[in-house]
């Protein structure tokens, strides 16, 4: 597991999925699941609210498109579907703490993704959403148990989790190891998936570089000023 902390803010969380392919099926296309808990406690954990954000082309539009920011599952405990054609991402924001423009302090759950992994075994339903938003509790920590979790408390101005499933599907290839005897040892490569936490409104400007305003208005004028 791999977290990178980035100038502009940003969290990154990576999974690398690796190791020795299944003995006697080798070259079997299968998929590596890794499961996130998420205890997003935004400029402390009293006044956090999820969101779903969505852009959806318009009906009737050739080039115009809608972009929702709506309460998560109706601001009750629940899951959600990523949808690659609508950018889907959940925002926490804090209810109380603006800056300067006057917009909410936020964080951004950005997926990195191949696309979603449904799985119907016993105790495999909470694979039947990508993402999941539950009022926080410390004892509940088992992503499995995440269909029993969802009990109806709301999660709006309150202390939130978010539990996120990222999915690699591995198609066996030659590059995963070595043959010998018709058979394929050796360590595969690593195959990533993850996410990125993107801060939205937590700076009042860019926090990449120093800007000047009184500088830049007067940037290209001559010597007498116009």
């Amino acid at each position: 597991m791999e977290y990178g902390f980035q100038d502009d803010g940003c969290i990154t969380f990576r999974c690398g999925a690796t190791g020795h392919n299944l003995g006697g099926s080798e070259f079997v296309p299968h998929m590596h699941n890794t499961y996130w808990r998420v205890d997003v406690n935004l400029d402390g954990k009293e006044h956090n609210t999820a969101q779903l954000m969505e852009r959806t082309d318009l009906p009737n539009e050739k080039t115009k498109s809608d972009v929702s920011h709506t309460p998560f599952n109706d601001g009750i405990e629940g899951g959600a579907d990523w949808d690659a054609a609508k950018f889907t991402m959940v925002r926490v924001i804090n209810t109380e703490k603006k800056n300067a423009r006057g917009e909410p302090y936020s964080y951004d759950l950005m997926p990195s993704r191949m696309g979603n992994s449904r799985h119907q075994g016993k105790g495999e339903d909470c694979t039947m959403h990508d993402f999941w938003v539950t009022k926080a509790n410390p004892s509940e920590l088992t992503y499995r148990k995440l269909p029993e979790y969802c009990n109806g408390e709301s999660i709006e101005d309150t202390d939130v989790v978010l539990w996120y499933g990222s999915s690699l599907f591995h198609e066996p290839r030659s590059e995963d190891g070595i043959m010998e005897n018709n058979r394929l040892v050796g360590v595969t490569h690593v195959g990533w998936s993850g996410f990125t936490l993107r801060p939205s409104n937590i700076f009042d400007r860019t926090p990449l570089f120093n800007y000047n305003a009184a500088a830049a208005k007067g940037k290209g004028k001559g010597k007498d000023g116009k």
